[in-house]
Formats: structure tokens, C-alpha cells, sequence
């Protein structure tokens, strides 16, 4: 009885570590695609924002950046050197 529990437990144990195994490869192929659609996607984000930032504030603000490690989208506002975060000026 024992050495049956003492298999069972070792075939759960090993399949458990399989299962962590496949969680953390399947873990890595989710990361590695969501940083290649943050690439792909950062620059149209940023296109589209400035044209219609342009026309939504009449040229006033146009220049647009989006962060790509994050998606975070900043600004240049008329008479300001840095780049403001566009959560924190109309946030």
C-alpha cells in the first residue's frame, strides 16, 4: 500500500512538474508576442494619435511619441522642452 502511494505521489509530482514546464514556456511565447505587437503597434498608434490630435486641437498639439516598452503616449506641448504624458495633462 505505501509503495503504491509512493508511486502515485511521484507520477503526480513529475506530471505537476511537466505542467509548470509548459506554464512557463507557454508564459514565454504570450511575453514574446505581446512585445512584437507593442513594436508593430506603437508606430500606427503614434500616426494615427498626431493626425488626429492635429485636427482635434487645430495643429496646436501634433507631435505625438508613444513609448513602445509600454504603450505610454506623450506630447510636445508649444513652449514646454519635454514631452508631457498625455494622461497627466488631460488626466
Amino acid at each position: 500500500m505505501m509503495r503504491e502511494e509512493l508511486l502515485r505521489l511521484k507520477k503526480e509530482m513529475e506530471e505537476k512538474a511537466l505542467q509548470r514546464k509548459a506554464d512557463e514556456i507557454a508564459h514565454n511565447v504570450i511575453q514574446m508576442l505581446y512585445q512584437d505587437l507593442k513594436e508593430r503597434f506603437a508606430p500606427e498608434l503614434e500616426e494615427r494619435t498626431e493626425f488626429l490630435m492635429g485636427r482635434i486641437t487645430q495643429g496646436k498639439y501634433k507631435d505625438i511619441t508613444v513609448r513602445k516598452e509600454d504603450l505610454e503616449v506623450f506630447m510636445k506641448v508649444p513652449n514646454r522642452e519635454e514631452l508631457i504624458d498625455v494622461d497627466m495633462e488631460w488626466g
